[in-house]
């Protein structure tokens, strides 16, 4: 299962599937652990976060910047989708949390991790 977010402005229907919140802080305290250097991004419910700037062109569009939080704010966040660049050890990672999220290794060797 993925993260979604599905909204009808007209219906006022607005549903949002996220990463389960235990998951996503085992990652991020992994990441603070072991891979110090890690870009963090979160996206949730079309807004856009991460744990340091962002710029990286092939990941990002100049006119949007993701808001910078501290890995304690990006704890609180329902994450819809998580992408983790700058780091080499992608396989570990994956085999850590392969039970209960999904990776996929997207260009230039950046990890998309889906729930």
């Amino acid at each position: 299962m993925n993260g979604a977010l599905v909204c009808d402005i007209k219906t006022g229907i607005e549903e949002h599937t996220s990463i389960p919140k235990g998951i996503t802080i085992e990652i991020l305290e992994y990441c603070v652990e072991y891979l110090p250097q890690c870009k963090i991004s979160i996206e949730a419910k079309d807004k856009w976060f991460s744990n340091q700037e962002i710029s990286d062109s092939s990941i990002y569009n100049p006119k949007f910047s993701p808001h910078v939080l501290k890995i304690d704010q990006l704890k609180e966040i329902e994450a819809t989708k998580m992408l983790l660049s700058d780091f080499e050890e992608h396989e570990k990672l994956r085999m850590l949390f392969r039970e209960r999220i999904k990776f996929i290794i997207t260009d230039n060797c950046q990890q998309k991790i889906k729930y």
